[in-house]
This record gives structure tokens, C-alpha cells and sequence, in this order.
């Protein structure tokens, strides 16, 4: 089948926004294949831990309508996410497996597939080199014209991955059109359903239990940052020791949150140190709870805005200035360059100049920019196999 591209360049301003349009119409992969509704099983390419938070979502949602769940393992070259090769994450994919009914299939048995639903993560690829392309099971293996293989979003890792995928999966599920306009990813592959990373997170009175947390405390979430950053930036523990001084004198009790990868100063583990990345998102649950989130040059920002939560951005990465900038909006977000050493006084102002929690502007940007229904695996659901 001819490969059919209508591009056109033009400069547009949607929302206030200037985007840069290019229209890509892309027929290798038909997108409407006609799936056999009566099958029992849906499949996954599981190749990192952390695709729980946004496999499971649904997987939970099919046991309850008696669809089982597949995956398709595989190993990874970055051990700290394989789910096989390193050995906690494999002792949770057991747990897990066993928990959601979930069978597990050889790779080799992918070829086997006809006429059903394979979700990947970014076209299973994992990481921006290109050996990363070369791992993942798209690329290698002749996977069936009539399989229909949807591609879900994790964090902002689509903009090193969606150019390399986008031929081989017939849908791309984003939280927003203003997503793939925006990074100029406009292609008919491309639907909004929204991300099944916020599906799932439970009620304040329960996150309290699990994290063994005083209701009466007022807690600050502190997304500790990346080792290259600390290298880069040439950040130590004093930097970090003098914000917690501020944010303590403020009343906040802060809660460290890292993952399993990162190295952290042995003093600066905050009031509490939680290590994780698995499902539920944990840093979605700590937000649901704290009154205040930091970060460090993340794109933690869509999960504040969902979680409707004021931020603070220390930014270390001088070469991407905002990220998911279309969410960026002063009354609920600060970004601070010269931060190593701030004063008490200009820290605390530049916090009481943000809008509290679940202020109605978090609503209004939600609506705007992400989504407002309560579960994007009800609606990938209704979307593909109702």
C-alpha cells in the first residue's frame, strides 16, 4: 500500500499557543481493522515495571467485563526497569500476575496473534538511542497486518519515540490534541482518550494508612532530583538542606519521593523517603495528599495539574526550558532558576503568590489542556472493545 503524505506548514495560535502544523496522513497500517469482539484476551509487550501504572488501569477494567490480560515479556538493557533480569521487579510482576489473573506468553508466540488488541508504551521503545529501536518487539518481530496495536504515552518519552513507531501501531492515545499538535506529531493515528496513569488512585483516607501518615500534617511533596542533574548542576546536599530548613519553617512535613535508580544524600531524606515507581503511581497518591509539590526540571507538571496540586520548578536542564509549556500558567506554577542558595523571605513569597490546592484553575486548565473523565481505561475500553 502507497504511503500517502499531505505536509503543510503553518504557523497557527490555538489557546494562545503557536504551533507548528504539519499534517501527516499515513496509511501503511490499516486503522480499521475489524477486531472479533468475541475473543477472551487482550495483549501486552510488558518490557518495564514501570508500564504498570498505565497497563494495570485497564486490566482491571477488563477482568471486571471477563476479558483476560496477556503480556508478552521481554527483557530490558536498563536493569533498574527490566522485569525480568532484575530481581525485585520480577518478585512484583509475579505479585502482580497473580493478582490480576494475567497470563504470560513466550515472545516467539507474538507472531501467532490475528485479528486481536496488543497495547505497547511508546512503540515499546524504551529510551531515545536508537539501539533502544532495535529492542523493541515491533522491529523485531512480523507481528500480524491485523493485529491492532495501540500505543500508549509514558511521561514526555513519545518526542524521542513517536517518529520511529508511528509506522508500525495504528493508534497513539494522548491525553489531549493539544499533546501531539503541540510537538508537531499531527498524524489520523492519534486519539484522546486521555492516560490511565491517573485512573485508580484511591481515597486520601487510604494513601494516609499506606504511607502510616498523620491526617492533621501539612505535607509537602519533594520529587527528588536526577542523579545526571545533581552531577550537571553541581547540586549538594547544602542546596537541598536549605530549602527543607524553609519548607519546615513554613509547617510543611516533607515527603522525599525517589525511584528505585536515583542516589540521594544520606541527610536529605526529608521527614520521609519513599522509594518506588509502580502502580498505583505512587507520586499521583503523595500528591493527592500534600499541599505543595517540588521538582527539578520534570514534566511532573501534568501530574500536578490532574492532581490539582501548586508546584514549585527548580530548574537544573538548561536546555529544555519548560516542559509541557502549554501547562504552564503563573498562578499555578513557579519556576526558579538562581534557587542554590534563596532566601527564606523570596522562597516563601514566590510560594504565597501560587493559588492553593484544587483551586477552580486547576479545572479550567484540566478542561482545557488534559481531560475531566475519571477513567481513561473505561474509555479505551468503550473506544475499542465495546
Amino acid at each position: 500500500m502507497n504511503k500517502i503524505s499531505i505536509n503543510k506548514l503553518k504557523i497557527l495560535k490555538l489557546n494562545n499557543i503557536h504551533i507548528q502544523k504539519n499534517i501527516k496522513i499515513n496509511t501503511n497500517i490499516n486503522t480499521n481493522i475489524k477486531i472479533n469482539i468475541n475473543t477472551k484476551n487482550i495483549y501486552f509487550i510488558f518490557s518495564s515495571i514501570s508500564f504498570l501504572q498505565l497497563y494495570l488501569p485497564i486490566i482491571n477494567y477488563c477482568n471486571k467485563k471477563n476479558i483476560h490480560s496477556v503480556f508478552f515479556t521481554r527483557k530490558n538493557s536498563k536493569n533498574y526497569a527490566c522485569p525480568i533480569t532484575n530481581k525485585s521487579n520480577n518478585i512484583i510482576l509475579n505479585d502482580i500476575i497473580k493478582k490480576y489473573n494475567i497470563k504470560i506468553k513466550k515472545l516467539d508466540d507474538i507472531v501467532q496473534l490475528n485479528n486481536d488488541i496488543l497495547f505497547v508504551v511508546d512503540g515499546d521503545i524504551y529510551g531515545p538511542n536508537e539501539h533502544n529501536k532495535v529492542e523493541s518487539v515491533l522491529f523485531r518481530y512480523n507481528i500480524h497486518k491485523n493485529v491492532k496495536i495501540i500505543s500508549l504515552c509514558e511521561h514526555l518519552n513519545f518526542l524521542w519515540a513517536y517518529n520511529k513507531f508511528i509506522d508500525k501501531v495504528n493508534y497513539v492515545i494522548f491525553p489531549n490534541n493539544i499533546f501531539p499538535k503541540f510537538y508537531n506529531f499531527l498524524n489520523n493515528k492519534n486519539i484522546f482518550l486521555g492516560n490511565t496513569k491517573f485512573d485508580d488512585i484511591p481515597e486520601k483516607n487510604i494513601i494516609f494508612r499506606k504511607y502510616n501518615l498523620n491526617t492533621n500534617d501539612k505535607y509537602l511533596l519533594f520529587l527528588y532530583p536526577k542523579v545526571k542533574y545533581i552531577e550537571s548542576y553541581t547540586i549538594n546536599s547544602l542546596h537541598i538542606k536549605n530549602l527543607f530548613n524553609i519548607f519546615r519553617i513554613i509547617g510543611y512535613k516533607i515527603i522525599v519521593k525517589t525511584r528505585p535508580k536515583d542516589i540521594i544524600f544520606s541527610d536529605c531524606k526529608g521527614d520521609y523517603n519513599i522509594i518506588s515507581d509502580c502502580y498505583p503511581n505512587e507520586s499521583l497518591e503523595l500528591m493527592k495528599i500534600s499541599e505543595l509539590c517540588i521538582y527539578f526540571s520534570s514534566s511532573a507538571i501534568d501530574e500536578c495539574v490532574m492532581s490539582e496540586i501548586p508546584m514549585i520548578d527548580f530548574v537544573v536542564d538548561n536546555h529544555i526550558e519548560k516542559r509541557l509549556e502549554f501547562l504552564y500558567d503563573e498562578r499555578i506554577i513557579c519556576q526558579i532558576k538562581n534557587w542554590k542558595n534563596i532566601s527564606q523571605i523570596d522562597l516563601i513569597n514566590k510560594i504565597n503568590n501560587l493559588e492553593k490546592k484544587n483551586n477552580i484553575i486547576f479545572k479550567e486548565i484540566k478542561e482545557k489542556y488534559m481531560y475531566t473523565h475519571n477513567s481513561s481505561a473505561e474509555k479505551i475500553f468503550n473506544y475499542f472493545l465495546k
